[in-house]
């Protein structure tokens, strides 16, 4: 019965029923007494008399924002963002609204050879509506050069010089570098002493380096 569920509904939800003036309802008070409709024209009236439960009650919630910064290493750095709203009741079970607070916005770190996902993590208004929040932050590597030179020390003046493109952090790829250095050595030339970068007879693996300004 529709009558006996919105009955319910109030009364789980901050009133109480009346001392008096609830004649309708049943011994129990909790429902409407049975009753059949008349067998004559008009209309049948029932009431329930409420009142406010009364009680001083004040309402917390904390909402988290978590911003996720997903490094170029791999790892992962967690910053959290807590805001506590709360609601008054002035007397009653029967809420007013909720109060608001603010994320602040952050400025996302900058990180040497690489552009994260977005610049700013704007400020977000915080209510009774909002839900905690996951915000991910990643970071790409710009792009970067690697120059290389193969010298004739004798002559003084260069084999080879080559400039690779690559990513922040990427694996530089050796391989056409390798294969001339291979093709310089198989025509009477010997490496001196001094290459650090060598190893094997060939460059030694490296990764993209992460400084914008040199080479």
């Amino acid at each position: 019965m529709q009558a006996n569920q919105a009955l319910d509904s109030y009364l789980n939800h901050g009133y109480q029923l009346a001392l008096n003036g609830n004649d309708d309802l049943d011994g129990a008070r909790t429902v409407f007494k049975a009753a059949k409709y008349h067998a004559v024209n008009g209309v049948q009236n029932y009431m329930v008399n409420l009142t406010h439960t009364w009680q001083d009650v004040k309402e917390d919630r904390t909402i988290v924002r978590t911003i996720n910064y997903h490094l170029p290493d791999g790892t992962v750095k967690t910053v959290v963002q807590s805001v506590t709203i709360s609601r008054q009741a002035i007397g009653t079970k029967v809420y007013g609204q909720w109060s608001q607070d603010v994320w602040q916005a952050v400025q996302v770190p900058e990180r040497a050879g690489y552009s994260p996902s977005q610049a700013i993590i704007a400020a977000e208004t915080v209510d009774g509506t909002s839900v905690d929040k996951t915000v991910d932050v990643y970071y790409h590597g710009r792009e970067q050069t690697a120059s290389v030179r193969i010298v004739d020390l004798t002559a003084d003046k260069p084999l080879t010089e080559e400039k690779l493109q690559g990513l922040s952090g990427e694996p530089i790829n050796f391989a056409e570098i390798n294969a001339e250095l291979t093709a310089y050595l198989a025509a009477g030339y010997i490496l001196t002493p001094d290459n650090q970068d060598i190893d094997d007879l060939a460059m030694k693996p490296a990764d993209f380096d992460s400084d914008d300004q040199s080479d």
